[in-house]
């Protein structure tokens, strides 16, 4: 497929918690091998705080993609990945108080 070497973590935390810095840090220091690794995925079903987000994309640093819960979902659903589609109906009320 052509790919190199990647490191993927995932992490799964509530959706209102946030990845910090230090996780982030633990996984360059995880890329730095050996082997050494040159790109790599976070994924987590929370979110990345704003320091966690500029850690990841620091200059000189291997290339880190950051994936959070809502960007995960949009993924799984525009891929079809183990999810399906769900269809609701609500009751329109004023066509039956016209009855």
């Amino acid at each position: 497929l052509g790919f190199s070497q990647i490191y993927i973590q995932a992490k799964r935390h509530d959706p209102s918690s946030s990845i910090h810095t230090p996780e982030v840090q633990k996984f360059v220091g995880a890329m730095m091998g050996p082997p050494r690794v040159e790109k790599g995925l976070f994924i987590t079903t929370g979110t990345f705080s704003k320091a966690a987000r500029e850690e990841a994309c620091s200059p000189g640093k291997q290339q880190i993609d950051l994936l959070d819960g809502e960007e995960f979902i949009n993924k799984l659903t525009e891929y079809e990945i183990g999810v399906h589609p769900i269809t609701t109906y609500t009751i329109d009320e004023d066509f039956f108080r016209k009855i």
